[in-house]
């Protein structure tokens, strides 16, 4: 017979502190989004050191991406807890920390950097609170308001700057289980459907190739699992480039694209897998713990 769970156990519990959303800075430190202050908020850690907070808000941080160079920070954070987050920026070598929008009706989702760091995207349904239009902002200038990048009446949100930071790749989700991903130049002259498909087809995630020549998604399009894939961008259609007897969740390419890393779902934990994206070697990560990987 099993022991009853005592009321002292189940807190013990719940108050597990969490971590997540990891980013690299330059000097070598990992900030991430941690609740244990009892809020989430931006924390960071080096090997052999004790973690600090870099942030101490009252409401949840609630997304973290860091600039390429790794020395400033874009943060999500909602108000009491309403779920209508705005975006602030933290210069982690001063610790000077502002609001880059400040529209409470109004709910903003991080996109990415673009290559310099100068620059985002994001999704904001501003214009209408049905749909989500893609927005860029320099951040060089404080008074800088947002410029509408692209607004088609829909669900969009931007994925990934090039790497030449002259196109933005989008993704358009038409339902929870179906999206497709479009390709626009910054410019406004060009806009590409990249995935056309019948049915549906999910994509929960994407990237350029650091080429700049292809984009890697993860797609169920035309299969029932998801696999990873390549589209190239000159004249290719989308190759399967792996699949599994499970879902691939995750994927990260390294900054030169010798290796790719992904995740793949055996039957409730995560495996994490690398391979070589020019001989197509793979070996299989060993040593971590059971668990799922929800980001590489």
């Amino acid at each position: 017979m099993n022991a009853p769970v005592s009321a002292a156990g189940v807190a013990a519990y719940l108050n597990i502190p969490t971590a997540g959303s990891p980013a690299w800075l330059h000097d070598g430190r990992i900030a991430f989004i941690s609740d244990a202050s009892g809020v989430p908020n931006v924390w960071t850690a080096r090997p052999g050191r004790q973690p600090e907070p870099l942030t101490s808000f009252p409401d949840r941080i609630r997304a973290l991406a860091a600039s390429p160079a790794g020395d400033r920070l874009v943060f999500a954070m909602d108000r009491g807890g309403n779920e209508r987050d705005q975006l602030w920026l933290l210069d982690v070598t001063n610790g000077e920390q502002r609001a880059l929008t400040d529209d409470p009706e109004t709910i903003h989702g991080f996109g990415d950097f673009a290559p310099d760091g100068r620059r985002i995207a994001f999704a904001s349904n501003a214009r209408d609170p049905h749909f989500f239009d893609v927005m860029t902002l320099g951040l060089d200038d404080p008074a800088a308001i947002p410029i509408p990048a692209l607004s088609l009446d829909e669900h969009l949100s931007p994925v990934a700057f090039s790497p030449d930071g002259t196109r933005l790749l989008v993704r358009r989700d038409n339902t929870n289980l179906d999206a497709d991903l479009l390709l626009m130049s910054l410019d406004g002259d060009e806009l590409i459907e990249l995935t056309p498909h019948e049915g549906e087809a999910f994509v929960p995630h994407a990237a350029f190739d650091p080429a700049g020549d292809a984009i890697w998604l993860v797609s169920n399009q035309d299969r029932d699992l998801l696999a990873l894939m390549r589209r190239d961008l000159v004249n290719g259609e989308p190759s399967v480039v792996i699949e599994h007897a499970w879902d691939i969740e995750a994927f990260a390419l390294t900054p030169g694209g010798e290796w790719i890393a992904y995740a793949v779902n055996e039957d409730g934990p995560s495996r994490l897998w690398l391979r070589s994206t020019s001989s197509g070697e793979e070996r299989a990560v060993s040593g971590l713990p059971d668990g799922v990987i929800e980001g590489l």
